[in-house]
């Protein structure tokens, strides 16, 4: 199938393999999506719940934040960027250097 974008350009579509395709594309994502007791989806980890990071609809509008603490990971990277030390960035925040650090990384991420 041939589609036209808003901006004329024209993207083609195999019909044939869009179901397959689309499942290999979404099933990562899905394992690091949390879902409450009705299967309703809560809140999304981007890089596993290991790394800190999630996003909750509930907390921060959404954005990306640290979420034990509940701190925005933009405002921890810029904080960061400011100071350029993480032991201090911590302390003005009363968490723990690891929590710096993942906001940066997952800021830097995005960025790249």
């Amino acid at each position: 199938m041939e589609v036209r974008e808003k901006n004329h350009e024209v993207m083609l579509w195999d019909m044939r393999d869009v179901q397959r395709v689309f499942d290999r594309i979404i099933r990562p994502f899905l394992k690091n999506v949390e879902f409450d007791s009705a299967r309703i989806p809560q809140r999304w980890w981007p890089r596993g719940k290991s790394r800190r990071v999630a996003l909750d609809p509930l907390r921060n509008f959404g954005h990306p934040i640290i979420f034990k603490e509940g701190i925005s990971t933009k405002v921890l990277s810029r904080s960061m960027r400011a100071n350029d030390s993480v032991e201090e960035v911590a302390r003005w925040f009363e968490i723990s250097p690891k929590s710096v650090e993942a906001a940066v990384d997952f800021e830097q991420a995005l960025a790249a």
